[in-house]
């Protein structure tokens, strides 16, 4: 069986909405004989009646009331489906999903989000926080598209690019509430209250290396390239160094 006409279907629903099939000619900027004809093709396809005249007048059958629903659900979807297809042909670039620390999503990844929106406002970016092996993990699955992970990553199913050094730091609170253990990132300008507070690196210092990680041969979409290009920013990020405040 033939797979349903979409154009019989859009002159059927016209000439219901509009009561006649000269009304839907004009609408659908057809002749009056094309959109009858329209109709007809779907009343041979499935050999029923559609729609009855009374006068100048058409009404829906029994069949043609059943079959009314679904003609408007299969438009909508037709609809919908071009509009999601334009996007791309209007210079949206896509969706990109990117898997991070909550640190870096914090302290780090702000400044170059918020970059990337006031240059390429129809990109979308969507971010998901979690651990390095979960983000690996989403990578593979097509769950994600890029990720900011602890290093080394020795799958060879993905490649890196390493990006920074991530040193955690020691801060004793001065009013006597205890210690913590942060990492450097969270210690820059505007982070952190410099009252009362004494920062000091670990001794021996530990430190983890952070890098960008996409799937091996995943094909990369213009928005990917963006958000890529921007995450390499992060390389310019000054070491982490011991601070006295």
């Amino acid at each position: 069986m033939r797979s349903l006409n979409l154009d019989q279907l859009r002159a059927f629903v016209e000439v219901v909405e509009r009561g006649s099939f000269t009304a839907a000619a004009k609408e659908l900027n057809l002749t009056q004989p094309a959109v009858t004809h329209q109709v007809q093709e779907l009343e041979r396809r499935f050999q029923v009646s559609l729609v009855e005249r009374f006068g100048k007048r058409a009404y829906l059958t029994q069949a043609g009331e059943k079959l009314i629903e679904h003609a408007r659900t299969l438009l909508d979807e037709d609809s919908r489906a071009h509009v999601a297809m334009r996007r791309f042909g209007d210079g949206w670039l896509g969706r990109v999903r990117v898997g991070t620390s909550m640190t870096l999503l914090m302290y780090v990844l702000p400044p170059i989000l918020r970059q990337l929106k006031t240059d390429h406002p129809q990109l979308e970016i969507n971010l998901k926080t979690g651990l390095t092996t979960t983000t690996l993990q989403m990578l593979k699955i097509n769950a994600l598209d890029l990720g900011l992970c602890a290093l080394p990553v020795e799958d060879p199913a993905f490649e890196t690019v390493p990006l920074l050094n991530d040193e955690p730091m020691k801060s004793v609170v001065a009013v006597g509430l205890g210690a913590s253990i942060v990492p450097s990132l969270s210690l820059g300008a505007g982070h952190v209250s410099a009252a009362n507070m004494l920062v000091r690196s670990l001794s021996p210092r530990v430190s983890r290396r952070v890098g960008l990680v996409r799937l091996r041969g995943k094909r990369a979409t213009d928005g990917m390239e963006l958000v890529f290009e921007a995450l390499l920013a992060l390389r310019q990020l000054p070491s982490a160094k011991s601070i006295k405040l």
